[in-house]
Parts: C-alpha cells; sequence; structure tokens
C-alpha cells in the first residue's frame, strides 16, 4: 500500500515552500543592504578650510586613515586643482589636476596604487607638455615631451608598450594569438608592420592598429599548419604631422614552438 499526501495538502506544502524562499530572499537583501549602510557609516569625511573659508581639501576615510572614494583639492578661488580616486588607500581609476584657469593640467591613469596605459600633462594654454605610457607593471616605456607651440622637443623609448601570446607551445591546427599595445601620441599616425618569420621578413603585413584614449590595441592571428620555431617579430612606426621629429621606431623578435 502506497501512502502520500492529499493533492489540497501538497499545493499548501509547496505555497509554503514558495513564500519561506521569497522570505529568504527577502532577508538577504536585508542584511546586504545593512552591510552597505554599515560601510558608508563606517565612511569619515573630513574638509580643510582656506582662510578665507572656502573649502582647500575634502574626502573620505574608513578605519583611523584609509581614504577611500574621491579625494578633491581646491585653490583658494574655489576652482578644483585636483580630483582622485582612491581604493583602500590607494590611487584607482582616472586622476585629473587642473591649472586655476579650470584647463587640464593632467590626465592619468591608476589601477590599485600603480600608473598605468597613457597619460597625458598640459600648458597651461592647452598645449599638450609630455605624453607618456606605462606598462600593466607601472613601468614608463614610450614618451614625448613637447615645446609650448606644439613642436616635439624629445621622444623616448619604444612605441610598443606590452604584449602578451596567448600560448607558447602549440601544436599543428592551434591559433597563435598576439595582442599588442602600442602608444598613439596626438597628431600622429601609427603603423604597425608584423613579420611571421622575422629572419627572413617573409609574409609581412600591416596590422590595424584600433585606437583608444591615448593608445591602442594591435591583434594578429594565425592558424599554424607547420611545426618548427616561428621567429615572429615587427616594426611599429610613429610619424607626426609636423615632420619635426623622425619616425619613432621600434623593432622586436618573438618565438613560438609549434609541435
Amino acid at each position: 500500500m502506497v501512502f502520500g499526501f492529499p493533492q489540497a495538502s501538497q499545493d499548501v506544502i509547496r505555497q509554503q515552500m514558495k513564500n519561506l524562499t521569497g522570505l529568504f530572499f527577502a532577508i538577504s537583501l536585508l542584511l546586504f543592504a545593512c552591510d552597505q549602510k554599515k560601510e558608508k557609516d563606517n565612511r569619515r569625511c573630513r574638509k580643510t578650510l582656506w582662510e578665507n573659508g572656502k573649502i582647500r581639501a575634502e574626502g573620505c576615510f574608513t578605519g583611523k586613515s584609509i581614504k577611500q572614494g574621491l579625494f578633491t583639492k581646491y585653490f583658494q578661488s574655489g576652482q578644483v586643482e585636483s580630483e582622485i580616486n582612491y581604493h583602500d588607500n590607494k590611487e584607482d581609476g582616472v586622476c585629473i589636476g587642473y591649472y586655476e584657469n579650470g584647463k587640464r593640467r593632467f590626465v592619468v591613469h591608476y589601477t590599485n596604487g600603480v600608473r598605468i596605459d597613457a597619460g597625458v600633462e598640459y600648458y597651461e594654454n592647452g598645449a599638450i607638455k609630455l605624453y607618456e605610457v606605462f606598462n600593466l607593471k607601472g613601468v614608463s616605456t614610450f614618451k614625448i615631451d613637447y615645446l609650448e607651440d606644439g613642436s616635439i622637443k624629445e621622444g623616448k623609448g619604444a612605441p610598443v608598450i606590452d604584449y602578451s601570446v596567448n600560448k607558447d607551445t602549440l601544436n599543428i591546427g592551434d591559433v597563435l594569438k598576439i595582442d599588442f599595445m602600442v602608444a598613439t601620441p596626438k597628431n600622429s599616425k601609427v603603423s604597425f608592420l608584423f613579420y611571421e618569420d622575422a629572419t627572413t621578413k617573409q609574409n609581412s603585413q600591416y596590422l590595424k592598429v584600433i585606437e583608444k584614449e591615448n593608445y591602442g590595441t594591435v591583434v594578429y592571428e594565425k592558424v599554424l599548419d607547420k611545426k618548427g620555431t616561428m621567429s615572429w617579430g615587427g616594426t611599429c612606426i610613429v610619424k607626426f604631422d609636423d615632420g619635426k621629429q623622425k619616425d619613432v621606431k621600434f623593432k622586436f623578435i618573438g618565438f613560438s614552438t609549434v609541435r
């Protein structure tokens, strides 16, 4: 003999289970909101003032002195001097500085306290003063100093900021993918010449540079069809509009073993 609950009882049980699930979800949301409020309540925001009573600096802290969120400094006139975002006391995100006339003095990028990507400094008249690029480790790899009239004073470093390969050792039929990050200074045109064989310069091709804010990306992909060591390489060329700076070239060679 098989015993079971009547259909009506089963419907009641299912409805109760739904009610319990909804109650659990509501409690979870409430607890999350409480945690968020607690974290927010733990923040202590401070302001310092100039002698004339205007705000000199403002920002929030957690703990004794851990900076969290946006910190803003002001000139005595009330104009913003800088805006820097912090996470756990480390610069994180876009940081912007201003001249007292309101024009930008610098725009730089940080992640977890490390300077990355491309940054720009400006003269007070708005002309570019310095273009500098950092790799993912925070190392400066390429920079250009400009004179106030817009001409180039000096260029240093390699336009190829960084690159990564999907695999060092591949099999026949695998796809070799190389991602490059390259410098793209203002008033310049960047070309990227890639060699499948850097020794013989065979199968060379220009790859498209996808420009982002102050830097660009290049992607190379190939299905490998023969065994051996692939000595790929290339040249990155930066040409400036004013013609006062010679091409900035950078050559490199990499290897991938095909089994």
